[in-house]
């Protein structure tokens, strides 16, 4: 009786085992959907939260991702999502930093603005959050698609800043980092058409997989 009741308690622990490993490993392969940090209604671009999408070199987002700032991701890169999504130049940063705070096109014509006590810096750092801290600043930054033409090892980070005390407040592109480079402080600056929203929403969510439920049936 005594190594019936045994093999019955093995038996259910061993199910135990397999369903939380099945599942802990077909979480582990599906990238979760991306959030919406900002609806951009003059371009009609959503723009994806930084959250998530940091820990990811240059060169690996280029490997399924084009450069132009048009063409759309063809796949994910281990869990974070990419596929749908396109991959924003700079230039298109800058204009993403115009239309969602209050600076202006003249501010960034030189593709950099600084200044003490903003609004703007607080605005856009409201919508995308903090990557990084640095001596009492906060701020953001990721890659765009693209980088300066006299240094093809490198790639454009376009960033905000919300200077401390005394520090300045800054909206630029002028950061260049490597392409080899991962970093849990640098994101992806990522879009697409909001009518493609809706129906990724659905698509997006992980299913069992058949094996979880096969042990979940034993």
């Amino acid at each position: 009786m005594n190594t019936y009741v045994s093999r019955v308690r093995f038996g259910r622990n061993l199910g135990i085992a397999l369903v939380v490993c099945t599942l802990f490993w077909g979480a582990q392969a599906v990238a979760l959907p991306l959030g919406t940090a900002y609806v951009d209604s003059q371009s009609g671009l959503e723009w994806a939260a930084l959250d998530g999408t940091t820990h990811l070199t240059w060169e690996q987002v280029a490997g399924v991702c084009g450069s132009d700032g048009v063409s759309v991701c063809s796949s994910n890169v281990g869990s974070v999502e990419l596929s749908g999504w396109t991959w924003a130049t700079s230039a298109q940063v800058l204009t993403l930093f115009v239309n969602a705070s209050d600076l202006t096109p003249e501010q960034l014509s030189d593709q950099d603005e600084a200044t003490t006590n903003s609004t703007w810096a607080g605005q856009l750092i409201s919508l995308f959050g903090t990557t990084f801290t640095q001596n009492g600043d906060v701020g953001l930054q990721a890659f765009s698609a693209d980088g300066p033409s006299f240094d093809p090892q490198g790639a454009w980070v376009p960033y905000v800043v919300d200077g401390g005390t005394g520090s300045m407040d800054i909206a630029s592109r002028r950061r260049i980092v490597a392409k080899y480079l991962a970093s849990d402080s640098i994101g992806l600056w990522l879009n697409r058409p909001t009518s493609l929203s809706s129906s990724t929403t659905s698509s997006s969510v992980p299913e069992p997989t058949t094996l979880s439920l096969t042990v979940l049936g034993m």
